[in-house]
């Protein structure tokens, strides 16, 4: 049964997911053959790809929607902003999703994004539909409704991250004279290169990998997606102990985001962050191991 009927479809997320990457993939290659893009648009597009993604890994997910760490004003302004840009719904209602999917991991009717029902529905189709009062209703996040810079994002969401989106790019271009080709870079493309480098953790990093860790739910550690989502990509170990502010545990692991987070922890930007002891994981991975000789 086809899940996106027309009475069910969820117009605002089609707009995003589907009408703005058609637009972007339809005039980037015709304005790049036309006029063609400078050295400072592709610098400005990285800064904002590299910002925009940090901000949702390091601060809507690790920051915010776990508690891993606890960050100054500074950090949590520049999250806070760079994540709407985004366009992955403020953080409340992104933590409110994200603690739902950890506290209901694979149920196919409590998980908003349940790998369950399927690949291309926790990837995309989750949000191209009108969800279900269950799933869509903002809860669990009491604790984050205290946070006034938070309070403060969620109350204008709209026009910051319509601001920080697509006004800001688009006001740095015409700083150096090239508007339409920051706002194409920095702007859309960066948008959907974000989006689905985020919704691989919801896909990819449920479907293929290993289990290291726990093998309760469908998480796997994919150390190749790391070098696509700032680290995202070791979810077993997430999923087993989400309250820690590493993904790559090791040393060598690809975790961007846990750089950060120890570069705030030296400039005192950020602190209390939460790690989990070597002889609680070393006797999970023992446990695990023993059970796949069986």
């Amino acid at each position: 049964m086809n899940i996106l009927t027309k009475d069910k479809i969820n117009w605002k997320s089609c707009t995003v997911l589907i009408l703005i990457p058609l637009l972007t993939f339809l005039f980037l290659p015709y304005y790049a053959f036309e006029h063609g893009f400078c050295f400072k648009d592709w610098a400005i597009f990285g800064f904002f790809m590299i910002s925009t993604g940090l901000s949702i890994t390091a601060g809507y997910h690790r920051l915010w929607s776990h508690k891993a760490y606890k960050a100054s004003s500074v950090v949590k302004i520049f999250f806070m902003l760079f994540g709407a840009a985004a366009l992955q719904n403020s953080i409340i209602k992104w933590s409110s999703d994200h603690r739902k999917h950890h506290l209901f991991v694979d149920h196919p009717e409590k998980d908003p994004y349940a790998i369950t029902k399927g690949f291309w529905y926790s990837h995309i189709k989750w949000m191209l539909k009108k969800p279900n009062l269950e799933t869509s209703r903002i809860e669990n996040v009491n604790d984050l409704k205290k946070d006034s810079i938070v309070n403060f994002q969620h109350k204008y969401y709209l026009p910051i991250s319509i601001f920080m989106c697509m006004i800001l790019p688009t006001l740095i271009g015409f700083s150096y004279g090239s508007p339409l080709g920051c706002f194409l870079l920095s702007g859309l493309l960066r948008l959907v290169i974000n989006h689905h480098f985020t919704f691989m953790i919801n896909s990819i990093a449920h479907y293929y990998g290993s289990q290291n860790y726990s093998d309760q739910n469908t998480s796997r550690d994919n150390p190749l997606l790391s070098l696509f989502t700032y680290g995202e990509g070791y979810h077993n170990f997430h999923h087993k102990y989400p309250g820690d502010y590493r993904n790559g545990v090791h040393w060598y692991d690809y975790d961007p985001s846990k750089w950060l987070i120890n570069i705030f922890c030296i400039f005192g930007l950020s602190q209390s962050a939460k790690k989990t002891s070597k002889s609680v994981i070393d006797r999970d991975k023992l446990i695990i191991r023993s059970k796949k000789k069986c």
